[in-house]
């Protein structure tokens, strides 16, 4: 590719690559916290390798066409690197300056510091550097702003016209250009030939799909927990190269300590009678099996019967049909109210998991009391079952649900590969609150099935 990294880890004539900080530990209670840091370069790194993962590993094929349609056939590459980028920012004297050793490294290699410094949101620092590496037209502008919209809002133009102080001076530029030629390199990548191959983004929902995967493996990769601060201010750090291989394995044992790999192992497709044994199908979910072997993904469905007609029972089918067929990734049943979420959480749980024979699935229940209705079940840190174990006749003990804390956070429940929850909870994915792109994510790939809609329309109104 015609890129070449000299002996310090780094490009061309920029500084080292590892003198900049991009995390540091947590304080403890009095507000103090270990003189370590993890180099900027590193989380770049780390967010990438997080991106490549999820990217393999839990997008259903449905999405990746989607998003090949309209970023090329190249998609993966440019999805990992512009997660990998979004952090870029953080090389500005502002926020370098934050750890005042750092700082002073910074400066005995001639980067200049000052009081007139002006702190901006390094996200809006990171679309400018993005835009200044690649020099090109709208489609890189909008996906650098979905780049640095990570802290959950989308930079508009006024936020972009920053003075020069913002982003320092000349050398600063050269450092961060030579930050993302180093992840080019280290990725493998030569992303000016990549972007050649982006027409007109005319799919709308591609920016809060990429927007919220961006943010969802910033999160993951900032987790001291899989990517620990070790490196002491002014020591040697490994190579490029080998840290890549390193953050490749943190990458995975992060993704699989938190649920999201393995993906939902799906059985072979079962028939109507097979999923609900205890039931002969009607005219209904006969014409609803029918439908589902006819129709290409994505659809939408809409049934319309008398009460006890079996609508949730031919909803439920047609949603496995999808995740069988991998068209889907997982599934959120959205039910009006809290007391209907918590009867249906327990019966796709107890009845068609346990059917179906899927093991080892996040299945979450969302809503704002899901914690009061699920008793002491889920608690900080553990990955827990939802119910006691099953004791197998080999003595194993089997879980059949389980649902990792992460998950629980606020703004992340609808990330989970199976929820069952209030209907409200997916409108905030399309509703200007921060980070509203997230929960879009959570849902994108899924089988989203509303039940009991006309029990919803006395609230479904103040939406409208």
């Amino acid at each position: 590719m015609g890129i070449t990294r000299n002996a310090d880890n780094t490009s061309g004539d920029a500084p080292p690559a590892h003198l900049f900080w991009g995390k540091t530990p947590e304080k403890d209670e009095e507000g103090q916290c270990e003189n370590l840091y993890h180099p900027l370069i590193f989380h770049m790194l780390d967010v990438a390798s997080v991106a490549g993962l999820l990217w393999d590993n839990c997008f259903p094929a449905t999405m990746k066409d989607r998003l090949r349609l309209s970023l090329g056939k190249r998609a993966r590459e440019i999805a990992i690197f512009f997660a990998g980028a979004h952090d870029i920012g953080k090389a500005s004297p502002a926020f370098q300056k934050k750890q005042p050793e750092i700082a002073k490294l910074l400066s005995s290699r001639g980067f200049r510091f000052s009081s007139y410094d002006i702190p901006q949101p390094h996200g809006f620092i990171s679309v400018h550097a993005l835009r200044e590496f690649f020099k090109d037209g709208d489609t890189v502008s909008l996906l650098s702003r979905i780049s640095g919209a990570h802290h959950g809002v989308f930079p508009r133009s006024e936020n972009l016209k920053m003075r020069q102080a913002s982003l320092g001076g000349e050398q600063w530029t050269k450092a961060r250009i030579g930050l993302l030629r180093d992840i080019e390199v280290a990725l493998d990548m030569d992303m000016k030939s990549c972007v050649q191959t982006i027409g007109e983004i005319k799919d709308p929902a591609v920016v809060p799909v990429l927007a919220g995967f961006i943010s969802v493996v910033d999160w993951i990769a900032s987790s001291q927990r899989y990517f620990p601060c070790e490196t002491v201010p002014g020591s040697t750090v490994p190579p490029l190269d080998d840290y890549r291989k390193e953050s490749e394995a943190r990458a995975r044992g992060s993704l699989e300590s938190l649920g999201w790999i393995p993906a939902i192992a799906m059985p072979g497709e079962a028939d109507f009678s097979s999923l609900f044994p205890d039931l002969t199908p009607n005219d209904l979910q006969r014409k609803v099996v029918e439908l589902t072997d006819k129709k290409g993904s994505p659809y939408l469905m809409i049934i319309e019967a008398p009460m006890g007609s079996g609508k949730t029972e031919a909803a439920l089918f047609a949603a496995d049909r999808e995740m069988c067929r991998k068209s889907a990734q997982g599934m959120y049943v959205a039910m009006p109210t809290q007391a209907t979420s918590n009867a249906m959480f327990r019966r796709v749980m107890d009845d068609y998991l346990k059917t179906r024979g899927i093991q080892n699935v996040n299945l979450l229940l969302v809503h704002s009391d899901a914690m009061l209705a699920l008793g002491d079940t889920v608690r900080e840190g553990e990955l827990l079952d939802f119910r006691p174990s099953s004791t197998e006749e080999n003595g194993d003990e089997q879980g059949d649900a389980q649902v990792q804390s992460w998950f629980t956070a606020r703004k992340r429940p609808l990330l989970a590969p199976l929820g069952v929850g209030t209907v409200d909870q997916s409108l905030m994915s399309v509703l200007q609150t921060r980070h509203w792109f997230v929960r879009l994510f959570g849902l994108a790939g899924k089988v989203v099935v509303f039940d009991e809609v006309g029990a919803g329309w006395g609230c479904l109104d103040r939406f409208s």
